[in-house]
């Protein structure tokens, strides 16, 4: 879709048609035989999918949407780094491990301080470890999205992005002291509702030339 139809669309019609593609990628993509790139991005555009769609449904919540949009721009960017960087895609599937070590042993030391059984917790992290062992996979924490979107060219995007929604998901002083103001201005809701239409569209755009190399 060229820019000049872009412009003509209502934010509703941008973001349905992106939904509609990245649905119709997710399905054919499922389809495939499973490798370790198919799965991944299978999952991420799945997750793209779910977030575009909350974000769809409802933008009259500020918080929300930037907690959206955050998302959407975050799961485009982890996409990316994996689709080109072999290493990455192997990193990505070791941070489960990572996560999983983290949830697991921060229950651990709440279980453990209220005097109550940890053997369960115990028992699933080390299964997980002996996964991880059996693997090729390292257990790695999280890709520093900053350094990933500067490498694509979107570091004033991650920017911007990440200080409004950072902003509003927290119980900051701003958003406590002027929730009105941010809520009864629109302009805060019109700048973050068209990032995410844009960065749909990114994605959007993502998964048809995947697409296009993935099917050929």
């Amino acid at each position: 879709m060229s820019d000049s139809t872009l412009q003509y669309l209502t934010t509703q019609e941008n973001v349905s048609t992106s939904i509609e593609v990245i649905r119709s990628f997710v399905e054919r993509l499922g389809a495939l035989p499973f490798n370790e790139l198919n799965g991944a991005l299978t999952n991420l555009f799945k997750q793209s999918l779910r977030e575009i769609n909350q974000f769809s449904e409802k933008r009259d919540d500020l918080a929300q949407t930037s907690l959206n949009v955050r998302n959407i721009f975050e799961i485009y960017i982890i996409s990316l780094h994996i689709y080109s960087d072999q290493d990455a895609l192997k990193c990505w599937y070791g941070q489960m491990h990572k996560d999983l070590l983290e949830i697991n042993k921060s229950f651990k030391a709440l279980l453990t301080n209220r005097g109550l059984d940890t053997s369960e917790i115990d028992k699933a992290q080390a299964l997980s470890d002996a996964a991880l062992s059996s693997s090729q996979y390292t257990s790695k924490g999280q890709f520093n999205i900053k350094t990933c979107a500067t490498k694509y060219g979107y570091e004033l995007h991650h920017d911007f992005v990440y200080k409004l929604s950072s902003k509003l998901v927290h119980p900051t002083s701003i958003k406590v002291n002027f929730f009105d103001v941010l809520t009864e201005d629109e302009t805060y809701i019109e700048v973050i509702t068209n990032i995410g239409v844009h960065f749909a569209k990114k994605s959007e755009d993502f998964a048809m030339r995947l697409a296009e190399e993935l099917f050929a």
